[in-house]
């Protein structure tokens, strides 16, 4: 809820077979080692990671190039010591000789030493984003890229999370007025219900709750940016220990808004979300198997079945089949629509033959935003081995202005509850659907 082309063999036989034409080998094979780089540059840059992690293997480059595209993969697909072991040796030489690149493995740097908690580490990393490579990045991009250094700025002295297992369990979840998938903790003696949230990028309580629970707020203050678009002013505090079934997690991290940035509207009345328990804590219980008996069963996983997940920081995204092509789109089980960007529409614009815009709400942290949108009657969905059909899906016709724009969209609870079962695998990286 708060705040991703293949060069087939064929070609580059064409290209061999003009060189040898020509007589020209040596200046063509040059050719299309440059034309295959500029490629592997442009995939990362557009968060094409499956198209990535599949052109990789068969590129021709030089030692420390392969290591770069490497490192940033294993970022995407969450191999975080890999992705630092890689990527921190190259930043110097990158800084004289590929400052494009520098920002992009300072970037993904910054990112693996927050998921590893490393949040001093990503401090230094985001400061040196900011004073020598915002401009890089595209307005949206560098406004979140500013909203998570700000971030971690309040939590560089903050001690580590941990996580300790006492084997599988399970817990009882219910629906909220607002379709959320929440289940009840009891939480520095309070229980609250907690929206399970693996799009929010850290756990949330409201200032009333962090007032209740008697946790010591941030005196800095950051914001986040909803999926609306709307900023919103936070603090940070650790929660020193959530109970969740036999596992218990420490030192988690919990931004704390204003009660009036998590206020739902509803038909009739207002829904106040309370406490979101979000990616960082989800993704250290391993794997996760959410039952349409409002079960979510939690288990060591690692079962590479299934469709892929990447990361794009602390956002899980899917890989998909839609209309022919593997589309990376966000999974958010906060969500309980699933809802795609103009960067799809543009990608498929005969969909849209003989469709007409209509005003449509979006809703997130923050509030609701009124943005111009297309209805798709039929969205086929492949994962895995399996197809979902959703009825009316909202397309965006305008960009929101965040970084959302970068993807082609976020699946929600109307793909999810097709099934008997979803299973998120943080181990394998996999997601898995069961009818």
């Amino acid at each position: 809820m708060l705040r991703k082309r293949r060069l087939a063999a064929v070609v580059i036989a064409v290209s061999l077979l003009l060189s040898f034409a020509s007589g020209d080998s040596g200046q063509a094979a040059e050719t299309s080692k440059k034309k295959l780089k500029v490629n592997l540059d442009s995939l990362v840059a557009k968060r094409e990671y499956p198209k990535l992690e599949e052109s990789l293997p068969q590129a021709s480059l030089d030692d420390s190039t392969r290591a770069y595209f490497e490192g940033v993969l294993a970022n995407r697909r969450n191999e975080l010591d890999r992705s630092i072991s890689l990527l921190e040796p190259l930043v110097p030489g990158l800084k004289a000789t590929r400052p494009d690149r520098a920002a992009v493995a300072l970037r993904s740097l910054a990112d693996s030493y927050v998921k590893s908690f490393r949040y001093a580490d990503a401090d230094r990393a985001y400061a040196q984003l900011l004073t020598g490579y915002a401009k890089r990045f595209t307005p949206a991009d560098r406004q979140s890229l500013k909203d998570d250094a700000a971030t971690n700025a309040l939590l560089k002295d903050a001690p580590a999370q941990s996580v300790e297992m006492h084997g599988e369990f399970s817990l009882a979840t219910h629906h909220s007025p607002i379709g959320t998938i929440d289940t009840d903790l009891t939480v520095e003696g309070i229980t609250k219900s907690w929206i399970l949230d693996t799009g929010a990028n850290f756990s949330v309580v409201t200032e009333s709750l962090a007032r209740q629970m008697g946790l010591k707020l941030s005196e800095g203050t950051a914001q986040t940016q909803g999926t609306s678009g709307a900023e919103n002013r936070l603090h940070t505090a650790i929660i020193p220990e959530i109970r969740i079934g036999s596992a218990t997690v420490r030192n988690v991290v919990a931004l704390v808004l204003e009660d009036k940035s998590l206020t739902i509207p509803l038909p009739k009345g207002k829904y106040q979300i309370e406490a979101i328990l979000g990616y960082p804590v989800l993704s250290a219980l391993g794997q996760l198997t959410f039952t349409n008996d409002n079960r979510v069963l939690v288990g060591t996983g690692g079962d590479a079945t299934g469709a892929k997940i990447y990361m794009q920081e602390l956002n899980p995204l899917i890989e998909y089949r839609i209309a022919g092509r593997d589309l990376l789109l966000m999974m958010d089980t906060g969500a309980s629509s699933t809802s795609l960007t103009a960067r799809y529409r543009e990608a498929f614009p005969d969909q849209f033959i003989g469709l007409t815009e209509e005003a449509h709400a979006v809703a997130g942290a923050g509030g609701t935003k009124k943005i111009r949108a297309y209805e798709l009657p039929e969205l086929k969905i492949g994962i895995g081995n399996q197809t979902a059909t959703l009825k009316g899906v909202f397309v965006s016709a305008e960009p929101l202005g965040t970084d959302f724009d970068m993807l082609y969209g976020t699946t929600g609870r109307d793909l999810t509850g097709q099934f008997k079962s979803f299973t998120l695998d943080f181990k394998s990286m996999r997601f898995r659907v069961e009818k």
